[in-house]
């Protein structure tokens, strides 16, 4: 069995030792973050997650592809469903690539960058044919008729986002470092190889132009946040 091992950035033993301990049952056995499952992978979910189960957990997986079976490793325990990351690939998605940032994986953005875009499109048809049938009410064949074109190729994989929202901070003593969030976390990381950000917004975050400054309550209390574009 071929079996594809993702680069160090996907493996998370920092994150997840920043959470709180939990616990669930899978089987006759408790479940906690850190533990390592290997699951079949199903259908996207909203907010760039993809479905498995563990046991009987519904387990909401990053950085997976639907119908990949994957190695996972636990970040968050509920009572009724599980987080995951995917930390091995055993079967792999056609469609699967590497991805185009380096801080991909670490950085809470950018959940679908190992799919391609219009495997993309494909994914986020899927979640808005989902919600426009369970929560808007619309029939299947209405959303079939709404979707029928699918979604709009603007035709950028990077520099598109012009709205970002960084935290600004020292490396060392007058050395600026734009950092992003932790995916669920108040720790930061080095956002400064960003591709999906607009250049000129992006290079702003360094300086005072264009960007907004505020203060965000957090997990771990207020922290300072600017905002570009």
């Amino acid at each position: 069995m071929h079996v594809s091992t993702l680069h160090a950035r996907y493996t998370y033993p920092d994150v997840v030792s920043e959470l709180p301990p939990s616990s669930a049952i899978v089987g006759a056995k408790p479940v906690a973050v850190g533990d390592v499952f290997e699951v079949e992978v199903g259908k996207v979910a909203h907010g760039g997650h993809m479905v498995a189960r563990t046991g009987d957990l519904v387990t909401f997986v990053r950085h997976a592809l639907p119908g990949e079976r994957v190695r996972i490793v636990i970040t968050e325990v509920k009572p009724r469903f599980l987080r995951a990351d995917v930390v091995e690939v055993v079967r792999r998605h056609p469609e699967r690539r590497e991805v185009l940032c380096p801080a991909a994986g670490t950085c809470g953005g950018c959940d679908f960058q190992h799919i391609p875009e219009p495997v993309q499109r494909e994914l986020k048809a899927a979640v808005i044919h989902e919600s426009l049938v369970h929560h808007g009410q619309l029939s299947v064949a209405r959303v079939d008729e709404l979707l029928v074109d699918g979604l709009i190729d603007f035709g950028l994989q990077t520099g598109w986002r012009t709205r970002m929202r960084y935290r600004t901070t020292e490396a060392a003593p007058g050395v600026g470092v734009v950092a992003m969030y932790r995916h669920r976390s108040d720790h930061w990381v080095d956002a400064s190889p960003c591709v999906i950000a607009e250049p000129s917004g992006h290079r702003a975050a360094d300086g005072t132009s264009g960007c907004r400054s505020s203060r965000v309550r957090g997990l771990h209390g207020d922290r300072a946040e600017r905002t570009c574009g």
